[in-house]
């Protein structure tokens, strides 16, 4: 399933607007994406005619469980799957995104907030290669400056390649590419682990793939940008990220565009900072890969990163508890999965993880500080948390699982 065969799902389903006013680039998309779960697909953008803009894509379990064709509560477990079934790519040698060669100027990238230091490419899956760990995806955020990007480079496996490379890295950013690649992309995997045969597994069938430069990505995305991150840095930023607070500008890496090419018709898939869809597509994977770590330590049953969490900072992790110390042991071991986590909240598997009105029923009727805290000091988390300091931060568990006569603690009604 690619994008476009997603927005014929949504629209059958009747989960999608068509948008058939003119829509400005600066802020108008902003104010129909803010607040909802709705997808939208904007026909008429000022200035670019020749491209349609699509939105919220996927913005709840529901969405996801519709791209994934699976049950919502099937998800997490899909995602693991694939991480430990990665099928390889099939290489073809003509693809959709080749059919059309254009230009940077063409490309209609939105300005989302007033206080964003400019237009931004949010849901660019960047494409990298290294000659010892092969390819890897990615999501980095992206300013456009005149004929150029300017990368947010978070130091992971893309910042590894580029310092590797001696800060000069060949980059292919993708728009608008099929849900298995976009979840893909967000999964926190080894460095080693190419994301696209993930994609794969997620997607049942192997992702058809084409040779761009030296890598090979998925065919049927919409639009394919090659790029070079190059040593020269310039300012990005500021702009609003997952937590809906502004975030500081930085010195970051130029990209300078070699390259521009689309399908036919193109769609430029938006995707407002701090969203839902932001969030969905992010957590989601991160969850996965929560449950597969917390597992190892006792039995895991679910996990969700709650929204007002900022789909990032706040966990909730549901157990079959056996061992006494199953509790303490799920909050070490979902912190160790989750670096960025600030607080985790462990329950018993009668609590739904996606109504934190019982999350919250546990915490009142299950929880004493003195026994079921803990707390971690001074330890590296997200920059993104404004009260942080540069990243630093203390961290809480909160043990909300039953102690002692489980008679007690049983919900009447």
């Amino acid at each position: 399933m690619d994008m476009r065969n997603l927005i014929d799902k949504l629209k059958s389903a009747k989960m999608l607007k068509n948008v058939k006013d003119d829509v400005s680039l600066k802020y108008e998309i902003t104010d129909f994406l803010k607040g909802t779960e709705g997808s939208f697909l904007f026909e008429n953008v000022k200035g670019f005619r020749d491209f349609r803009i699509a939105a919220n894509m996927i913005t709840s379990r529901k969405h996801l469980a519709m791209a994934l064709g699976c049950r919502e509560n099937e998800i997490t477990g899909k995602i693991n799957k694939a991480m430990d079934n990665p099928r390889k790519v099939n290489v073809v040698e003509r693809a959709p995104c080749m059919e059309v060669e254009s230009s940077f100027d063409k490309i209609p990238i939105p300005t989302y907030f007033k206080t964003d230091g400019g237009s931004y490419i949010t849901s660019g899956v960047v494409i990298s290669k290294d000659p010892k760990y092969g390819q890897n995806l990615s999501f980095h955020r992206m300013m456009k400056r005149g004929d150029h990007l300017v990368i947010r480079l978070v130091q992971r496996h893309t910042w590894e390649y580029y310092k590797k490379s001696g800060k000069s890295l060949d980059v292919v950013i993708c728009i608008g590419v099929e849900p298995a690649v976009l979840l893909a992309g967000a999964i926190n995997t080894g460095i080693d682990i190419d994301e696209l045969e993930i994609a794969g597994a997620l997607k049942g069938k192997a992702i058809d793939a084409v040779k761009f430069g030296d890598m090979l990505v998925p065919a049927n995305c919409e639009i394919v940008i090659k790029g070079r991150i190059s040593p020269e840095l310039e300012d990005e930023g500021p702009f609003v990220d997952i937590t809906r607070t502004l975030d500081f500008v930085r010195k970051q890496p130029r990209v300078a565009v070699e390259k521009v090419m689309h399908r036919k018709n193109p769609i430029f898939h938006a995707l407002l900072p701090g969203g839902f869809e932001h969030g969905a597509i992010w957590k989601a994977s991160t969850e996965a890969v929560i449950y597969k770590k917390v597992n190892e330590v006792c039995e895991c049953r679910d996990v969700s990163l709650t929204f007002g969490g900022c789909s990032r900072l706040h966990g909730v992790v549901q157990i079959k508890k056996k061992g006494r110390d199953d509790g303490k042991k799920a909050i070490e071991a979902a912190f160790e999965a989750h670096k960025s986590m600030k607080h985790v909240f462990i329950v018993d598997d009668d609590i739904d993880v996606h109504d934190f009105g019982q999350v919250e029923w546990a915490l009142a009727t299950r929880f004493q500080a003195e026994r079921d805290l803990t707390v971690r000091r001074n330890e590296k988390g997200s920059s993104l948390d404004p009260s942080s300091d540069d990243g630093v931060m203390s961290k809480v568990g909160f043990d909300c699982t039953i102690k002692g006569d489980k008679k007690k603690f049983v919900k009447v009604f």
